[in-house]
């Protein structure tokens, strides 16, 4: 399943931005598009085989088009804040750090998809590679060990050269235009997310997953709101059992398990992080709270 990649080449006198990157993060890192093992001349990074160039600005490797916008770089502070509310952190985050630390261990290579600004979990003696789809909450991270502003579709990382995969929240926006896109987006992801993890390694998602009739009703109204709110409107919910078949093509062979968190029914929380004075039930939410783990067969 996995190739061997080719050694790495790059000049012990590099100048400033690729001075940021440490020799650990040079040895994991390969192009975003054909996966080849990249140079590394003066200041630029580029593709050994297809000649493509990744920069580095401020730090961050830039492995995406560099006018590329995300909602996100307006609001991640808001977001940092709603996180650590009351409620939002007891029902997202509380247990779901926990079991994340659980998993961690010293030595191994982590991606974190979709990070943001910060890690919710202690990351102990890991060496934790942050991905996000907006430059400026990746820019503002200061705990990974490796700031990437990527498509997760298309990771600037080796073949089998990660030990686990975390996602906090981030599956259900992954979008396009259309419902079929977000699938074949998604889809792409999980190809990604097999390439790059190594034989047993860890897949560990944390998304919610809508309650009938809420899933179906979402189907149908989906492209017309893609289509009149624009490319604010990127949020998809996968079922749970959606999400669980595409895994199990993805690893065949692998180790799943799906866990649900839950709190008290009558726990309030701000449903929208961008609004935190708005509050509701937890039973007013119609979502479960699920983490998704796959574990890779060994070769």
């Amino acid at each position: 399943m996995f190739g061997a990649a080719p050694p790495l080449t790059y000049s012990t006198n590099m100048t400033a931005p690729l001075a940021q990157l440490s020799a650990k993060a040079l040895q994991l890192l390969a192009c975003p598009k054909c996966h080849a093992a990249l140079s590394f001349s003066g200041s630029v990074i580029s593709c050994s085989s297809c000649g493509h160039e990744v920069p580095v600005k401020d730090g961050v490797v830039v492995a995406r088009e560099k006018n590329a916008h995300s909602y996100f770089d307006d609001v991640y502070q808001v977001m940092q804040l709603s996180n650590h509310a009351p409620g939002t952190w007891d029902i997202f985050y509380h247990q779901q750090t926990e079991a994340v630390e659980r998993s961690i261990r010293d030595g191994e290579v982590i991606v974190d998809i979709g990070c943001g600004p910060e890690l919710p979990y202690r990351k102990g003696g890991s060496y934790v590679i942050g991905v996000d789809a907006s430059f400026d909450s990746i820019r503002a991270n200061s705990v990974v060990d490796l700031r990437v502003f990527a498509s997760a579709a298309a990771l600037p990382l080796k073949d089998a050269s990660v030990d686990m995969i975390v996602c906090f929240y981030s599956v259900h926006h992954m979008t396009g235009k259309t419902v079929a896109e977000n699938r074949l987006i998604v889809r792409q992801v999980f190809r990604e997310f097999g390439r790059v993890l190594k034989p047993s390694g860890r897949l560990m998602i944390f998304d919610v997953s809508p309650w009938w009739p809420f899933g179906g009703v979402e189907e149908l109204v989906w492209n017309t709101a893609r289509h009149r709110l624009g490319a604010g409107f990127d949020m998809f919910f996968w079922k749970d059992n959606r999400l669980e078949r595409l895994g199990v093509e993805t690893f065949p062979g692998s180790q799943f398990s799906l866990r649900r968190f839950g709190l008290s029914p009558f726990q309030t929380f701000p449903p929208i992080f961008s609004k935190p004075s708005l509050r509701v039930p937890r039973f007013l939410y119609p979502f479960d709270i699920n983490l998704y783990t796959w574990q890779t067969k060994s070769s």
